[in-house]
């Protein structure tokens, strides 16, 4: 009888065990088991009162709009709503998931004082742990700057890992303090350290496709729905061509009052100080933008390429070098200031194209959305 009892707990005990293991799996199943598209897209829409921006007016350094991306690393892309922020170079941003067929937003997600989309960057460690950091530069007094990495991870948290304090004098110069964690720590410790550390890591690809909330208002009800597909489905695979969908369009010079200027090395890259010397002269340059997408620039004479620098969230997402001598065209495709592809279909047959560095491109578009953009 004893032996029977035992027999039968042990039975029960699996059995148990055995439901425990099949609900686990179901969890989990039901957590990362990719949506139907269409039923998400359509959620969103319906509720969209819970999540767009009610005004779309410019506050601040970033554009107000969203896009979708896996912010808690469970393999899901969550829809990121970027608020814009104020004069302390702060940025809102929102996130919000899909559960039991209603629009929640992410809560307890803490990342300091501002997250913006664009400042993110993706990493993963010698153990294999993937995580985010964001780096964002905030005003915290007058003439005060914080800049810092603040690692968020699955659990939605978010650490400061490192800080640079700059303090702009009176007399030009700049006071630093460097912050290992919460620990003020010297020029030589900090930089030993952060070298250190991101020589330990991998980064890894984000890819998004940013919609501003100006475009998107704009739109009708069905392209609205399209424009929330095209953000939920972009990959690495298919961002070039929407990017070349949706924003390389002709600019019509007609419609832009040019901007002329004495064409600044930083915009146009170190190629100009050769043809300064052979001139003697400055270089002029008209300059054609709106401010939020484009950057064109057109250099006198004509000798020189033309350049065109196309933005997202105040991100490069193209640029487009114009052969004035040969012809003919490339574009090279980028996102989160990483190359995803060349675009060399417009050459002329008989040029002989050698790629431009691209951090170069980088420091470029960088210099010019400064001096012409938002």
């Amino acid at each position: 009888m004893k032996k029977k009892m035992i027999v039968m707990i042990c039975v029960i005990v699996l059995i148990l065990a055995l439901l425990a293991c099949l609900i686990l799996k179901s969890c989990h199943a039901s957590k990362t088991k990719p949506q139907d598209t269409g039923n998400l897209i359509e959620t969103y829409y319906q509720n969209k009162s819970l999540w767009v921006a009610q005004s779309t007016e410019q506050e601040g350094a970033f554009e107000k709009g969203f896009c979708f991306m896996d912010i808690d690393l469970d393999g899901q892309k969550e829809l990121a709503v970027q608020l814009g922020g104020g004069s302390m170079r702060n940025c809102v941003t929102n996130f919000y998931r899909i559960q039991k067929n209603e629009v929640q937003e992410l809560t307890g997600f803490e990342v300091g004082y501002s997250l913006a989309v664009s400042h993110l960057s993706k990493y993963k460690d010698a153990s294999g742990q993937s995580f985010y950091i964001n780096q964002g530069t905030l005003k915290v007094g007058p003439d005060e700057y914080m800049t810092s990495y603040d690692k968020i991870t699955s659990g939605l948290k978010a650490e400061t890992l490192y800080a640079v304090k700059e303090f702009y004098r009176e007399d030009g110069m700049i006071n630093r303090d460097y912050y290992i964690g919460e620990k003020e720590a010297s020029e030589g410790e900090y930089r030993q350290s952060f070298e250190e550390w991101m020589n330990g890591l991998q980064e890894e690809m984000i890819t998004t496709y940013f919609v501003p909330f100006t475009k998107w208002n704009a739109l009708s009800e069905e392209e609205q729905k399209q424009e929330l597909k095209a953000s939920y489905e972009v990959t690495n695979a298919n961002y070039s061509s929407m990017i070349a969908e949706r924003q390389l369009k002709p600019i019509d010079l007609q419609n832009y009052t040019p901007i002329q200027v004495e064409l600044k090395d930083a915009i146009y890259g170190s190629e100009l100080l050769a043809v300064k010397e052979a001139f003697e002269t400055g270089i002029s340059a008209d300059i054609y933008t709106d401010h939020e997408s484009f950057i064109y620039v057109m250099p006198m004479p004509d000798a020189l390429d033309n350049m065109i620098f196309y933005y997202q969230n105040g991100k490069l997402t193209a640029y487009t070098r114009e052969f004035m001598g040969i012809g003919g065209s490339v574009t090279y495709y980028f996102n989160h200031d990483k190359l995803i592809s060349i675009d060399k279909t417009k050459l002329e047959p008989e040029m002989e194209f050698t790629p431009e560095n691209t951090v170069s491109i980088i420091i470029k578009s960088e210099s010019a959305w400064n001096e012409y953009g938002r």
